[in-house]
């Protein structure tokens, strides 16, 4: 969980103002539509990697191991 937590914070405060602005409008420039594309599915998959980390835990919670 510690993880997801730094690579949230990470995206959040440092990559999205430092990168994303000027990295959207290179995108759209060549390849018109496609400026949000790419960060869209790093969101969906930052959002899964953070509902199998709150559904290990709720079942870790529970004495529920995925490892034996």
């Amino acid at each position: 969980m510690l993880i997801v937590w730094l690579v949230f914070a990470t995206v959040l405060f440092v990559g999205e103002p430092l990168g994303a602005d000027p990295f959207v409008r290179r995108r759209e420039y060549n390849l018109p539509g496609s400026g949000f594309a790419l960060l869209q599915i790093l969101h969906w998959a930052l959002l899964g990697l953070s509902a199998v980390t709150v559904l290990g835990a709720v079942l870790g919670s529970y004495g529920t191991s995925w490892f034996p």
